[in-house]
This record gives C-alpha cells, structure tokens and sequence, in this order.
C-alpha cells in the first residue's frame, strides 16, 4: 500500500457515482494502463473521520471479500486538500445495481441461486472477518458490496466503520458526528440509543438478505 500516491500517474476515466461524503472515479495508471477506482473525500466535517477510518482498517485487512487498498494521498487531483484512496476497481458494480434490474423482471445472466449463494457466504464471512477484528461496518448494505469479474462479492466503503475495544466491545473513544448508515438497514437499538455492536452488522446483513 502507497501511503502518498502520485497522481499524476493516474487519468480520470468517468465519474463512477457519489454519496453523501465522497465522489468515486474509475481511472487508469498511465503507466501500467491498469483501471483503479478513487475515492475522493468532499465534506469537510467528514474528512478526518472517513479518512483515518478507511485507510487504517483497509490497510490491515487481507480477506477475499473486502476490497483491496492500492494507496492514498492527501489531495485530490487538482491539487486541493481533499483526500483520495485508490483502491482495486470492480467493473460489475454493486449487489444493489444486480437487485435493482432483477425488480424490473429483467433476467441477469449468470446470477443463479447459486451465485445467491456464494454472495451470501462471501458476506458474512468477510463480516466474521470484521468482527474477528472487533471492527463493525455500520453501513452494511447493497449498494456497498461490490462485484467482481466472476459476480464474487466484496465489502467496501468502510469510512463510517467503528473498532471495538477488545475487552468488553465497546466502541473506543472517536470523534462522534451522530447517527450513521442507511435507513432501511439500521438496527432498531441505534435508532432509540444511537449503540452500535456487531449485532447491527448482523440485522443489516439480515436486511441484506430479504433484499436478495
């Protein structure tokens, strides 16, 4: 992993989406003419959070079904102080991209029970991983399990995960900024205590399979 990237190694290809926080480009090493994807940091009440959170969990992960971190730099490609992370880049976008064609009754080629299958087990396998690690997501949803070549899963986004202290599993001390995640996939404990476990993880993944 690359803790200062230069990007000017990089050409910005397209725009692949955006969220709250950040804007995600698909790019090439002008070199290599490798395709990466680049995340881009853009709320300032956010940076620091998001930033410190990813790299250091994504730096210490080696599992199948999480993405893989390529480097990062502290500014954008135009040279303002908004952060980048460069990570492998997946050309079959999301689980939530194949559910969404699958609701309008088009049949996706290859997505069989089978390959339901596999999705499901590559999940909660690189949750046991997290958990294994006391790390929660906190935004375990489709549209954050990307899919590769072969339509394997794997986890990413991990900008608004948490550690838990490894005694009682709690979370460690951080700067807090209030409720996170996606509606539909919040555990009925953090919308009244605003407490997050790895018990959350385990509703959202529960979420994630009523939505397959």
């Amino acid at each position: 992993m690359n803790s200062n990237l230069n990007l000017n190694k990089f050409e910005i290809q397209n725009e692949l989406g955006q969220g709250s926080f950040s804007k995600v480009y698909k790019i090439r090493d002008k070199e290599t003419n490798v395709i990466y994807a680049a995340k881009v940091i853009q709320n300032k009440h956010f940076i620091d959070f998001s930033i410190s959170t990813e790299i250091s969990i994504l730096s210490h992960c080696n599992h199948p079904s999480i993405i893989k971190l390529i480097g990062y730099c502290s500014n954008d490609f135009n040279g303002k102080k908004d952060p980048v992370i460069i990570t492998e880049y997946l050309q079959n976008g999301t689980l939530e991209d194949i559910l969404e064609v699958e609701r309008s009754g088009i049949k996706i080629p290859f997505w069989d029970d089978t390959m339901r299958l596999i999705n499901i087990y590559g999940i909660a396998s690189a949750m046991s991983y997290l958990h294994s690690k006391n790390i929660i997501h906190c935004d375990l949803k489709p549209g954050n399990v990307l899919l590769d070549d072969f339509l394997f899963p794997k986890l990413s986004d991990f900008g608004l995960s948490k550690s838990l202290d490894k005694t009682n599993e709690k979370e460690r001390p951080q700067k807090q900024i209030g409720m996170i995640g996606t509606a539909s996939f919040i555990a009925p404990e953090i919308l009244k205590e605003n407490k997050y476990s790895k018990k959350s993880d385990v509703y959202a993944f529960g979420m994630i399979l009523f939505e397959m």
